[in-house]
């Protein structure tokens, strides 16, 4: 699972022209799971849904009261069964899995009774997701380090992929691949109209913005504590400063980039000073400043403050 957030542009202008479009794809970058803007904690808190990678992986991981309530609430409707959770592990790496390549889980979870669980969260289509599915059952069998522990007495693992795709369609129940007695691949996904109410409420409930949109009351009552109540949402805040801090150099970097390919030619000093009106409102909406866009035109923030203020008026 991804943590960066795509970015979703607001402009006050009712056009936009090509110049400026192609330099807000520009921005469009980092992990596909980023999809909310970054200039805007609240507005980003307000939007976020579970299918939010970097969102999800805050909620589902972090326990509340030393309880993993919601993560076990999945479980429950998915597989039939309550599970005592004591372990969620985010973007867990299994080393060498497949092939000597690395396998990363999205969830990484480990209940009372030893059971394993590999929680996948996909927003988007997938070609090869059953494939992947399977080399995720395969790592998940390398985990237990116990020696002589003979196949019989492995923990029972199971790969649960809740999907928003399209994936496995037009089926009215859960599909359940099953390995011997205790290994399992499930997935289950938005596009399906299934016959347990619990489940399609579940999956209704994963792509709601608003709490109080909500039918499951675990997942209600954990989202509200995220979104609304002062201790979830300092760490929810904590986290996306974090990632604001770490990508911004990358923003100003790539506007620096496009904006020399675009052009900025010099010599032509009208044509540089509409490039410059037109890569200030970018440049403010990802969270940038006046400097940011003044590094990008090698010229002072004075300058590009007066440009602004002449726009304004």
């Amino acid at each position: 699972m991804i943590i960066v957030f795509n970015f979703t542009y607001n402009s006050n202008c009712s056009k936009e022209s090509s110049e400026e479009e192609k330099m807000k794809k520009t921005y469009k970058k980092e992990r596909r799971s980023f999809t909310k803007e970054l200039s805007d904690f609240q507005k980003y808190s307000d939007d976020a849904t579970l299918y939010d990678d970097k969102f999800s992986e805050i909620v589902l991981s972090t326990p509340i009261n030393g309880s993993y309530k919601a993560m076990e609430e999945i479980i429950r409707i998915i597989t039939g069964k309550r599970k005592h959770v004591i372990s969620v592990k985010p973007q867990f790496t299994v080393v060498g899995a497949s092939l000597g390549s690395d396998v990363r889980f999205d969830f990484l979870v480990e209940t009372d009774d030893g059971d394993l669980y590999d929680i996948e969260i996909q927003h988007y289509e997938m070609k090869d997701l059953g494939e992947r599915l399977i080399v995720y059952n395969a790592a998940i069998t390398l985990l237990p380090k116990t020696p002589g522990l003979g196949y019989k007495n492995y923990p029972s693992t199971h790969i649960i992929c809740i999907a928003d795709t399209k994936a496995y369609q037009n089926e009215k129940d859960i599909h359940r691949e099953t390995y011997g007695e205790n290994h399992e691949i499930i997935c289950v996904t938005s596009h399906n109209k299934y016959e347990n109410k619990e489940l399609m409420d579940l999956m209704h409930d994963f792509s709601c913005k608003n709490v109080s949109d909500i039918i499951n009351p675990v997942i209600r009552d954990t989202l509200n504590y995220f979104k609304n109540e002062q201790k979830g949402v300092d760490i929810m805040k904590k986290e996306y400063d974090d990632i604001v801090a770490h990508a911004k150099p990358k923003w100003v970097e790539e506007g620096r980039k496009e904006g020399r390919k675009e052009g900025l030619k010099e010599g032509h000093e009208e044509e540089r000073e509409d490039n410059i009106k037109k890569t200030i409102p970018v440049i403010l909406q990802l969270g940038g400043t006046i400097q940011d866009v003044a590094n990008i035109f090698d010229t002072t923030p004075e300058e590009i403050q007066k440009i602004l203020d002449v726009e304004n008026n």
